[in-house]
């Protein structure tokens, strides 16, 4: 039996309060379009699209992930050194920041708390003269311990007579011609499915999966030819063989699809939690970045009267959307350890 009232709460508490943080984060990061001049709003309105545009030809685009400084608990401070870290990361390689994404993964949907990052991430955009393309808002429950953790994506110029390496410092990264196209960011993350493809299923490995569905979905709806997949693991308690694994399973996964697909290791320690206490904790979320030529975007397909929908069925696999009702329904169903019942 369907229980309504727990409907109308998840409307009321995660679908609205997303909506609402979602939005808000939007009116005050968006100035920072303003930035620097390669940003071009092709599509305007609610379902408007902003990209990169008129890039040099004689420059490549660079790719790599960061997160904040695990160490701060000031929200407003930890926000602003993730905008530290990425700038940092793209200037010890000689490259020039442009252009980032965030994601936000929070405990509970706090419209104060959100404000106060929105305008950390916009002010630090601001001083390094950098846009904030996109984001993702999330609410991950009591996976996070404390109010949110933040990530993000950074693209980056770098000349094609200058080398880039797979990874410095400690940071990994991706490049590529941008053929004089749009180049189009957006970001999303496994959300709690990760519990059950990681902590109780022993299969890390499927979050990677889910983690370029999630963003590649997207990005086809544009039109977009997707060239970089760049993750932020965060971890806690994980090994370096859990590490290896990932990274083996992402070079497979990013070769069969046709795109590069990296994973920057984010230690993050107690601001993350599993299912119970003891057990190694991942959260993965990260940007996808496309290619899309403008006449695609003016001219995307539309249904048709007379047309039909072919839908293709495989073995049941839920989206990572919505997961927390299911792992609490579980939990109510068949204990908590309810991966070990028959």
């Amino acid at each position: 039996m369907i229980d309504g009232a727990k409907i109308d709460e998840y409307l009321r508490e995660v679908i609205a309060k997303g909506d609402k943080g979602s939005n808000l984060l939007a009116g005050i990061c968006g100035p920072t379009l303003r930035n620097p001049r390669y940003v071009q709003v092709v599509r305007e309105g609610m379902n408007g699209i902003a990209v990169l545009a008129g890039l040099p030809k004689d420059y490549r685009v660079v790719v790599h992930s960061a997160g904040g400084d695990p160490q701060i608990s000031n929200p407003e401070i930890y926000a602003k050194s993730l905008v530290h870290n990425l700038v940092r990361g793209a200037e010890e390689i000689g490259a020039m920041p442009i252009a980032f994404t965030n994601v936000i993964d929070a405990g509970k949907i706090d419209l104060g708390e959100i404000e106060t990052i929105g305008k950390a991430l916009a002010e630090s955009a601001n001083r390094h003269n950098l846009a904030i393309m996109n984001g993702e808002l999330a609410g991950l429950g009591d996976r996070v311990t404390g109010y949110a953790n933040v990530s993000g994506t950074m693209v980056s110029l770098v000349h094609c007579n200058r080398g880039v390496p797979n990874e410095a410092y400690g940071v990994r990264y991706a490049t590529f011609n941008h053929e004089g196209r749009l180049v189009f960011m957006n970001s999303d993350g496994v959300g709690t499915k990760i519990e059950i493809t990681a902590e109780r299923g022993g299969k890390p490995g499927l979050s990677l999966s889910d983690s370029i569905a999630m963003k590649v979905d997207d990005a086809i709806k544009w039109g977009a030819e997707v060239k970089v997949v760049s993750d932020v693991v965060e971890t806690r308690g994980v090994g370096s063989g859990m590490i290896k694994e990932l990274d083996g399973i992402a070079s497979v996964l990013g070769d069969s699809l046709g795109f590069e697909y990296i994973l920057q290791q984010e230690r993050v320690g107690t601001r993350i939690r599993g299912y119970k206490e003891g057990i190694p904790t991942l959260n993965i979320s990260g940007t996808a970045v496309s290619l899309i030529d403008e006449k695609t975007l003016k001219d995307l397909p539309k249904p048709s009267a007379g047309e039909f929908l072919v839908a293709i069925r495989g073995k049941p696999n839920p989206r990572s959307n919505g997961i927390t009702d299911k792992r609490r329904i579980m939990v109510e169903l068949f204990g908590p350890n309810w991966h070990e019942t028959s």
